[in-house]
C-alpha cells in the first residue's frame, strides 16, 4: 500500500509542462537530492549545482551566472553535456 509520503513524492516528480507545451524541469526533492551521487554536482564536496539532467545542468548556467563559480560551473556544464552552448 502507497504512503501519502510516497503519493506525494511520485506526483512531484512526475514531468511537468509549461503553457506551451513544453517539459519543465522537475523539483528535486530531498530524497532525490540525498540519493544522487556526488559526481552529478558540480561541486561534490558541498554538493551544490546538480546537474544529473540537460535542464538542472542550464539551471546551474542560469544561477551561478555573475558568481566567482560560474566559469567552473560552466566548464563542468560543458564537459558533461557538450551540446549545451554554454557562453562564458
Amino acid at each position: 500500500m502507497r504512503s501519502e509520503l510516497d503519493s506525494f513524492i511520485l506526483s512531484v516528480s512526475k514531468p511537468k509542462t509549461g503553457r506551451t507545451g513544453e517539459v519543465t524541469m522537475t523539483k528535486l526533492t530531498y530524497v532525490e537530492r540525498k540519493e544522487l551521487p556526488k559526481r552529478e554536482f558540480v561541486f561534490p564536496k558541498t554538493r551544490r549545482y546538480p546537474i544529473e539532467d540537460a535542464a538542472h545542468a542550464r539551471d546551474a548556467l542560469a544561477r551561478s551566472s555573475g558568481k566567482p563559480e560560474h566559469a567552473t560551473v560552466a566548464a563542468a556544464v560543458k564537459r558533461k553535456y557538450p551540446e549545451i552552448d554554454v557562453e562564458k
